[in-house]
């Protein structure tokens, strides 16, 4: 009997330790499945910082170039100004050699 009692408990025993033996691998693929989620997820922060960082390199060439463009429109108004002036005074210098020219007449022979 009790022989029959030791190797009921011995089989018991066998059984628990194989379903622990079980869960422990079943364990172990779930964290590996984690681990490599947990990787997957780090190299698309990674990608995400360096888009970021280009992007922000960007928008900084974009600034740039906005400055760019604001200083040559600014400039180019001031040379229209500038030019404008200059037209009216010759206009005003035109008529005013026009006016003396009225003096002189030409014969015709």
């Amino acid at each position: 009997m009790r022989l029959k009692k030791i190797k009921e408990l011995v089989s018991e025993n066998i059984d628990k330790v194989e379903l622990s033996f079980n869960s422990s691998q079943d364990s172990h693929i779930r964290l590996e499945s984690i681990l490599a989620n947990i990787s997957e997820a780090n190299t698309m922060m990674n990608n995400l910082n360096d888009a970021t960082m280009q992007q922000s390199a960007s928008i900084t060439e974009v600034n740039s170039a906005v400055g760019n463009l604001d200083r040559s429109t600014q400039q180019n108004t001031s040379m229209l100004e500038q030019m404008s002036q200059d037209m009216s005074k010759l206009e005003g210098s035109t008529i005013d050699v026009s006016d003396r020219l009225k003096f002189f007449k030409l014969r015709k022979d």
